[in-house]
């Protein structure tokens, strides 16, 4: 393995693609920790530390996470690159709705850079309307020091470059770098809470668990917990179901063409982190409305009871409530993976290259057919995302640790951070290999 390291720096090209990588992540790093004009860092943090265990506070963890924690920092990042990911995925489903973004998704390159233009314009608009609303309830808690409308509107412009200048270096890491520009940001941001994590660890650790919270015991659990949680999603991301196509053959003059068996590959977790992504924001808004709702109502009375029903329902913390987050995780799955995948097209497709399942007569048969293979590894996948997305959750309560530690134990940041890593080094190592050097897993090939 050290060795394959090593020789991702005898490659020039290669060595200067991670070098390039390596300092554009440095400056997203950098700017991670420059606050906006006029924030009171040290106010913001007390509120953060202050809404734990609260609706609020789990979205503004939520946030702060993807942000790399410029959020509780109140860095010019504190968007992160969602908006750019929320635009995308906006403009994927309304390709399923509008014809024309339909066709421009499938004019190859002229129309992928017509999206992408597309897409930026409607994440300046997503930046604009999340800053406002990020500085509004900044402005509300007294944690700037200035304020008025102008203030900001300046504090929403800056704001919105923040994210488009991440954006920025994720194309920039995509044209000069080693690539997958925007998940990389993400990662950085996401593993950038380890030492955090495990200072927060080690400070209740003691050899003596009357004197801290944590002995021996619980840190061998942890650290093999967290083997454990790492290994199954590396597994289950791998995973694939392959199904396979016969080449029709083709007779040009004296030469035969095709007739070889090519497969397509499906893969287990076809949607990956979106669901939960869809189910946290879709059970957080409610929850939020109806914990509100169930304060400011009179303690005891009828309407007090019936906040208090859809309160625990929308709870994830509750047994009622993770059993309807792991129900929304299940139902996003195949919705995500009905919108991203048509089996109908894939079988038309298929069927104009000539190509057939053996025993499924090309058309409606080979549709019917991969849309049943499709359901089932789905359902496979889904309850294993449900499972992951629970894990945090249920060692908090195992085991009283905070949401820095859990959140490397399951959910979306361990799930983004483990295909990210995973996804980096099968683009390393295909370098490598095709330079005649040994990669991560196995003895290099010559070619």
């Amino acid at each position: 393995m050290l060795r394959s390291f090593a020789n991702v720096f005898r490659i020039p090209e290669l060595a200067r693609k991670v070098g390039v990588t390596i300092l554009l992540l440095v400056i997203f790093r950098m700017g991670a920790v420059i606050p906006i004009p006029g924030a009171n860092v040290d106010a913001l943090r007390a509120q953060m530390r202050g809404l734990q265990g609260t609706v609020l506070g789990s979205v503004m963890s939520f946030g702060n996470m993807l942000s790399g924690g410029a959020l509780e920092k109140a860095s010019i990042f504190s968007l992160g690159i969602m908006p750019y990911i929320s635009a995308s995925i906006i403009l994927q489903l309304l390709a399923t709705v509008f014809p024309a973004l339909k066709r421009l998704q499938e004019e190859g390159e002229a129309g992928r850079k017509k999206i992408n233009q597309y897409t930026r314009y409607l994440t300046v608009l997503i930046c604009l309307f999340q800053g406002i609303l990020v500085l509004a309830s900044y402005s509300k808690a007294n944690i700037f020091y200035l304020g008025g409308p102008i203030y900001l509107i300046f504090g929403a412009i800056t704001l919105t470059a923040g994210s488009l200048f991440l954006m920025w270096l994720g194309a920039q890491i995509d044209e000069f770098g080693i690539g997958n520009g925007i998940s990389l940001i993400i990662m950085v941001g996401i593993v950038s809470d380890i030492p955090y994590a495990m200072n927060f660890v080690f400070e209740k650790w003691s050899l003596h668990p009357t004197q801290g919270e944590y002995g021996p015991v619980h840190l061998v659990v942890l650290l093999t917990l967290f083997i454990a949680v790492v290994i199954a999603i590396v597994a289950v991301h791998q995973s694939q179901r392959r199904i396979y196509f016969q080449q029709a053959r083709h007779t040009r003059g004296r030469r035969v063409y095709g007739g070889q068996k090519v497969y397509m590959p499906l893969r287990v977790t076809q949607a990956g982190v979106i669901p939960i992504i869809f189910a946290q924001a879709l059970i957080m808004i409610p929850a939020g409305i109806f914990a509100a709702l169930k304060q400011t109502s009179e303690s005891g009375g009828v309407t007090w009871k019936i906040y208090s029903f859809f309160a625990n329902i929308f709870d994830s913390q509750g047994l009622i409530g993770m059993l309807f987050y792991m129900g929304l995780i299940i139902f996003f799955c195949y919705f995500w993976t009905a919108v991203m995948f048509n089996p109908v097209d894939i079988a038309k497709h298929q069927k104009e290259m000539g190509n057939f399942i053996p025993g499924f007569r090309p058309g409606r048969r080979t549709s019917e057919h991969l849309e049943a293979i499709l359901t089932r590894i789905t359902f496979v996948g889904s309850l294993f995302l449900a499972f992951v997305a629970v894990t945090p959750i249920v060692l908090a309560d195992m085991f009283q640790v905070g949401q820095v530690v859990t959140r490397f134990y399951g959910g979306t940041g361990l799930l983004i951070a483990v295909s990210v890593a995973l996804d980096l080094a099968q683009k390393i190592e295909s370098q490598l290999l095709l330079r005649h050097y040994e990669g991560f897993g196995a003895k290099g090939r010559a070619f």
